[in-house]
């Protein structure tokens, strides 16, 4: 999820006005303030070796 976050940025500044730009804003914060430490934790403890 961090990574799409991440990803997303420079996706959102490549639309420029475009009134996608709040949409998709939206749900990448929403996307990100769900990402919790218990969470990061549990996915990296997946593809740990």
């Amino acid at each position: 999820m961090r990574e799409l976050v991440t990803r997303s940025i420079p996706v959102l500044d490549a639309l420029g006005p475009s009134p996608w730009r709040g949409v998709l804003d939206s749900a990448v914060m929403t996307a990100h303030d769900c990402i919790t430490t218990a969470a990061i934790e549990r996915t990296a403890a997946l593809f740990s070796d």
